[in-house]
């Protein structure tokens, strides 16, 4: 029988979405297009090296036996439109959702959404959404990142605290800037929009690069003493930056959600209230804690048990 075609219809060039979705594409498993090939959309973290990448077209979409979309506001659009329906008609539609965001889980009550054949959840609290919402089951596959190019630090010695992500409310870098006065390193861009929210961050201990390639940020990530991943309840799928930290040996304090909440134990990471209670105090105790060397060992045991190969593979299962 003949191997199934399948394309993946991905966001934006060098978005997180795409550092997961890319690596199928380049095992051989599928072809890839992007919603966003404008260079405006483009992150410009030389991660993704594809001289020509393939702009989304309902044209594409005839030439393949099987689509994995990524997106799903996106989605939620082209399920309603009758013509694209028509066309996908006979196709296997997969759909993985990268966020826990309860108005984007909420579309999923809305009866076109029956079209798609799979879901794939990368977190048990957003599977569990899913059934609810569809009824239907979904394939759990936790996100990985590639294991070998983040090397464990075997000493840290770094004085700094750490924030990767878009500087946006929900991520809470001003509370991490104002409950902290070491010095606090950022990695990402300033998603600021209308809410003025970047302007609002005291700014006297924090440095923000923006639109790192992956060698500086690995670079830059060996300066932090720990990293502070504090974003908003069931927003977050699962920021990979925490899993570039666990796997370089930084110590995490986060809130328990996603990815963290469905790997990471108390022995893996330091977890902080929903709300952020005594955060300034929990901070200066974590980063003068003695037992930060066995959380830091422990955390990349947890990269190592499921590694980007064991991703890869678990979508090649899917696809056949």
């Amino acid at each position: 029988m003949a191997k199934n075609r399948t394309l993946i219809v991905t966001d934006c060039i060098n978005a997180a979405i795409d550092r997961l979705t890319l690596p199928l594409h380049q095992a051989g498993l599928s072809d890839i297009c992007y919603h966003y090939v404008g260079e405006e959309m483009n992150k410009k973290t030389g991660f993704n090296t594809l001289k020509n990448p393939v702009h989304f077209t309902v044209e594409l979409l005839k030439d393949y036996d099987q689509i994995h979309f990524s997106t799903i506001r996106a989605v939620d659009v082209i399920l309603k439109n009758k013509e694209i329906v028509d066309l996908l008609k006979g196709k296997k539609l997969i759909m993985t959702i990268h966020t826990e965001r309860e108005r984007d889980l909420d579309l999923l009550n809305d009866k076109h959404w029956n079209r798609i054949d799979q879901f794939v959840s990368p977190t048990k609290y957003q599977q569990e959404k899913i059934k609810e919402y569809t009824g239907k089951d979904s394939i759990y596959i936790p996100y990985a990142i590639d294991e070998k190019k983040y090397k464990f630090i075997k000493e840290s010695k770094g004085t700094a605290i750490g924030y990767i992500g878009r500087v946006t409310p929900h991520k809470r870098l001003k509370e991490i800037a104002e409950a902290s006065d070491r010095q606090i390193i950022g990695i990402g861009y300033v998603d600021d929009g209308r809410s003025g929210y970047w302007q609002s961050i005291p700014k006297g201990n924090l440095t923000m690069y923006q639109h790192l390639t992956e060698d500086q940020k690995i670079d830059i990530m060996s300066q932090f003493k720990i990293l502070v991943s504090v974003s908003e309840p069931h927003i977050e799928t699962g920021p990979l930056g925490v899993l570039e930290c666990a796997a370089l040996g930084i110590p995490i304090i986060t809130t328990i959600q996603g990815w963290a909440k469905d790997k990471l134990k108390d022995t893996c990471a330091y977890f902080v209230k929903d709300n952020l209670d005594n955060f300034k105090s929990e901070i200066n105790y974590i980063v003068q804690d003695k037992e930060k060397d066995k959380i830091r060992m422990n955390a990349r045991k947890v990269i190592d048990s499921w590694t980007i190969d064991n991703y890869v593979n678990a979508h090649k299962e899917i696809y056949d």
